[in-house]
């Protein structure tokens, strides 16, 4: 009887064993799937995903295997530079890129899709260095595409609250507690138009509350903020040298602000002057003077309908602003850096 009972209670456990082992092989077989529905199907409609395809769609028809030009930096040169005004050149900027994210993307161009490039553009407006762009949301996130080119140790270096654990996951299993993003099926968005890297931004300024974007530009940059990040800047000077290391020349540039921006900066009392004079000591410290600078801030002062709102350029700005660059790097000896020069408010 008892011999009985207990061949019953090992048949019960062998079923509960292989009804467990089904069901978390089901549930991994789930997630799976619907990672990879997700990753081909959701991730790629995401702006910075959809800018990756579009890169490769622009490298792939490079035979040569050389580039001009490289746009980096945050939302400014994504809206502001129509790189069709120059040859075999790319805007790779991205909203809310901090010099982290650059300085793994021209690693990635170099080393692992083996291209040549001449000239590199980086971003030097007041904001750029802001903690903002390091707080925890932006430090490194969108990592399913980071992860392809930067090691999961390089990561873990930079996000050093989060475990291996949480790294691996949000790298490789991004589905994993997004999965109210699937609702992209049932209402899809209205893309926007992006062309070899540049988004078309179709907005005036000049119609709009100008008081609530540069109320907005302040709380979100300025305010309870520092305006230098110490691992943004870190990263930054980290591009510089790697770019001077593979001969690249390098090009700093403000881009344009509207005038009711300057005036927030003003009254704020933000000190442009102090904040450069930073920025170029230290730069000069890291690769000497080895590179140019072109100070755009305040060209388009009066031209509010340039503008899509207080620091982003519209359609017609970008393609104004892209000519203008255009004619002036034909003498880039004007733009020589500004060692021990200061900038001026």
């Amino acid at each position: 009887m008892l011999f009985k009972f207990n061949m019953k209670k090992n048949n019960l456990d062998k079923k509960i064993i292989k009804f467990f082992i089904i069901f978390i092989i089901s549930a991994i077989f789930i997630i799976l799937l619907l990672n990879n529905i997700y990753v081909t199907s959701v991730l790629t409609k995401k702006t910075f995903y959809r800018k990756e395809l579009d890169y490769y769609t622009f490298v792939n028809n490079i035979p040569d295997k050389k580039l001009n030009i490289i746009f980096f930096g945050d939302s400014h040169p994504f809206h502001d530079i129509n790189p069709v005004f120059f040859n075999k050149s790319y805007n790779y900027g991205s909203g809310s890129e901090n010099y982290i994210k650059s300085y793994y993307k021209l690693r990635k161009i170099i080393e692992k899709d083996n291209l040549s490039i001449d000239k590199i553009i980086l971003q030097l407006d007041p904001h750029t260095f802001s903690t903002y762009y390091t707080k925890d949301d932006f430090l490194f996130n969108e990592l399913p595409l980071y992860s392809r080119f930067v090691s999961q140790k390089e990561i873990k270096e930079i996000l050093q609250k989060d475990s291996f654990v949480k790294i691996f996951i949000e790298s490789y299993l991004p589905v994993i507690g997004r999965g109210e993003e699937f609702g992209i099926f049932i209402k899809s968005p209205e893309w926007t138009n992006i062309k070899s890297g540049w988004i078309i931004n179709n907005e005036s300024f000049s119609e709009k509350n100008k008081s609530y974007f540069v109320d907005r530009s302040f709380n979100l940059f300025y305010k309870g903020q520092n305006m230098r990040s110490n691992i943004s800047l870190e990263y930054f000077f980290k591009m510089i040298k790697y770019a001077k290391v593979n001969n690249i020349t390098v090009i700093l540039l403000t881009y344009p602000h509207s005038k009711e921006y300057s005036l927030m900066i003003k009254d704020k009392n933000i000190s442009l002057d102090n904040y450069y004079s930073y920025l170029f000591k230290e730069i000069e410290k890291s690769i000497g003077c080895n590179y140019y600078y072109i100070n755009y801030y305040d060209i388009y002062f009066n031209k509010s309908e340039y503008f899509g709102d207080d620091t982003h350029l519209n359609y017609q700005g970008a393609t104004e602003f892209s000519q203008k660059i255009k004619e002036d790097m034909a003498n880039m000896s004007s733009f020589k850096s500004p060692c021990k020069k200061e900038f001026k408010d």
